[in-house]
């Protein structure tokens, strides 16, 4: 069991190139606390690894690596380095491509949590960076309009994220136990928020502490709104939010799902796929309730064949209703 008053997950896979910056980033903290940084590597076939435990030898006292035989996936890496972080009152979040820039971010958010027992998560403001150099950096809530947030600002009919994972830090007591499904989401901050959000407030600070690095192989560049398999995903993850919610916020759910069963219509998966797609609309309909020109045109698009409107177009041609071309 772990003693720290406070752990640092840090989950890892492929990142050689920033994983050393993400580690010196939590070494720096300067706290009147316990800190224990666990770093999962998930069977990186780089020297990810090589360099975690390199860090593990130099600060044994600091740093435990749980390292992996095969590769196990995303989620599953995070809940058990979130299981090893049992004995500790908060829980920080810093994945293996961001670092924190801040040696106080971690005495900041704890101060505040400590005072504050109504508030179940903290988070901060962040620098977004593109590893490419091609896009500009910018900062992730510029402009955020206030500072303390709840369950009912988190969910709504569209996609809500506003903060950052590695800005986040969390009462350990808030979130508890994973439910199973948690490691089949493709998604881990989302739940994440959701979840502990259910037992206390959100703090923001304002104070630019951290750098979340898009790259390539980030986690977040393999989100595709043109693919069956993550739309489900969303489809499920957000089903069993529902759930989790005890249905407070059914309606809302309904209509962000019914954003997915819509994209799914134009899936690369769904092309040409007249008999696959139909149960989908309905699905869409059903759950969006849609105004009656959106209703027509998803009938004339996806419910009704072409082959069906070509054939009557000719009928009613043939038989003078509409003038033939």
């Amino acid at each position: 069991m772990n003693s720290s008053f406070l752990s640092v997950v840090m989950i890892t896979y492929k990142h050689e190139k920033f994983i050393a910056q993400a580690i010196e980033g939590v070494l720096k903290q300067e706290t009147n606390f316990g800190v224990q940084l666990i770093i999962g590597d998930d069977f990186s076939p780089d020297e990810t690894q090589k360099i975690c435990l390199e860090y593990e030898a130099k600060y044994p006292d600091k740093i435990k690596v749980l390292k992996r035989d095969k590769n196990i996936g995303v989620q599953p890496n995070f809940v058990d380095c979130f299981n090893h972080s049992a004995g500790s009152k908060y829980v920080a979040v810093c994945e293996g491509d961001d670092y924190w820039t801040d040696p106080k971010k971690l005495q900041k958010q704890v101060d505040f949590l400590e005072k504050n027992e109504d508030f179940a998560l903290s988070f901060h403001n962040t620098k977004v960076t593109f590893f490419s150099g091609e896009e500009t950096p910018y900062l992730l809530n510029e402009g955020i309009e206030k500072d303390v947030f709840g369950l009912d600002d988190i969910i709504g009919e569209d996609e809500i994220w506003f903060m950052a994972t590695t800005s986040t830090v969390y009462r350990r007591s808030a979130i508890g136990t994973f439910p199973a499904w948690f490691n089949k989401s493709k998604s881990g901050d989302i739940p994440m928020h959701i979840l502990a959000t259910r037992t206390g407030k959100i703090k923001y600070l304002s104070d630019v502490m951290a750098v979340y690095r898009k790259h390539e192989g980030g986690h977040s560049r393999t989100d595709g709104t043109d693919d069956e398999f993550f739309l489900r995903n969303r489809i499920f993850m957000y089903e069993m939010l529902n759930k989790e919610t005890g249905f407070k916020f059914n309606e809302r759910f309904k209509k962000n799902i019914s954003r997915y069963y819509r994209m799914l219509l134009d899936s690369k998966q769904y092309q040409n796929r007249y008999f696959g797609r139909l149960p989908v609309a309905f699905k869409y309909l059903w759950l969006a309730s849609p105004p009656k020109n959106i209703v027509v045109e998803t009938i004339k698009t996806y419910i009704i064949p072409a082959w069906i409107l070509n054939f009557s177009r000719i009928i009613k041609q043939k038989i003078g209703l509409i003038p033939a071309q």
